[in-house]
């Protein structure tokens, strides 16, 4: 590898995990301490490894890795020989989708970043908390929150999923008594309800946002016309709600949402950038075997030929 294509290769690491520094040494080498948790270490084969600083703990580790190992992927052609002698063994292609649409999220300076079916309620892939935004603190506060919520057993994928609206705690309202009558008012069941306040109305407002999106998206005409050939590039600017969403391989589209007015150019160049990534990863995904609707699915089989 020579100098200039170590120095392209550091200068893309740097940019895209938002790493102060990025080496390249012997297997066996010890680049320095990381017992504050600002090194991330990727064997690379052939005795060498990928070294990366940070300048801070690194909070999200699960995340950097899968998309340390998406970025290897995209630029093997500046590894050569040493990228050839990677490992195979690679996050599982939802978890690298997740870490990959957490970035174009923090990069974009969105709410989040998913992308979902044109022909049915999947959600293919969602971000959770952004990364790599400039403001860690904030970053590292919305990454807690998520952590509290999938350690109550609460999916952020599930919540998106879902249509209609999240009550915010100040409008929740017990059982009311009918007049007249001795029944009483089931209220809704409430999905954030293991959550303390302060996190429940940081999560529900991105879920009601996220699925008023959708729900905009799902609208637009043009959905049901990508198998012919359309292609859906819509952006929207409003007060309380704004989004981007672009259609690719035919079925699925690529949703940015914020919560109002956002700089489109910019949101456009970071999608630009990280389409190919992301496609890559979705025509990956398994088959998701959520039903589309309550009847099941009916399967045409050729008749038995008969002797």
């Amino acid at each position: 590898m020579t100098p200039a294509t170590r120095q392209r290769l550091a200068t893309i690491l740097e940019r895209e995990l938002d790493a102060t520094s990025v080496q390249i040494v012997p297997s066996g080498a010890d680049p320095g301490p990381d017992g504050d948790g600002t090194t991330l270490r990727w064997d690379l084969g052939r005795g060498r490894q990928l070294v990366l600083r940070f300048a801070g703990p690194i909070l999200d580790r699960a995340d950097k890795e899968a998309r340390l190992a998406t970025l290897i992927e995209s630029f093997a052609d500046l590894f050569g020989e040493v990228a050839a002698e990677v490992p195979l063994a690679r996050p599982e292609p939802a978890a690298a989708l997740r870490a990959e649409l957490s970035a174009l999220s923090g990069r974009a300076g969105a709410l989040a970043a998913l992308v979902i079916d044109a022909r049915s309620p999947v959600v293919w892939g969602s971000s959770e908390a952004p990364t790599g935004t400039d403001d860690p603190a904030a970053e590292a506060r919305v990454k807690d929150v998520f952590r509290r919520a999938r350690a109550a057993g609460i999916s952020w994928a599930e919540l998106v999923r879902r249509p209609g609206d999240l009550p915010l705690p100040s409008e929740r309202k017990g059982p009311e008594e009918t007049p007249g009558r001795g029944l009483r008012l089931v209220p809704p069941v409430d999905e954030l309800a293991p959550l303390p306040t302060e996190d429940r109305e940081e999560i529900g407002r991105r879920v009601q946002l996220t699925r008023s999106a959708i729900m905009r998206v799902r609208k637009n005409p043009t959905l049901s016309e990508l198998h012919r050939g359309e292609h859906l590039h819509e952006a929207v600017l409003e007060e309380g709600l704004g989004y981007l969403a672009r259609s690719f391989a035919t079925i699925y589209v690529l949703l940015l949402v914020y919560p109002g007015p956002f700089d489109e150019l910019g949101a456009e160049r970071a999608v630009t950038r990280a389409l190919p990534a992301i496609e890559r990863l979705v025509v990956a995904l398994p088959p998701d075997d959520a039903p589309t609707n309550g009847k099941g699915a009916v399967v045409a089989l050729r008749p038995r030929r008969r002797k």
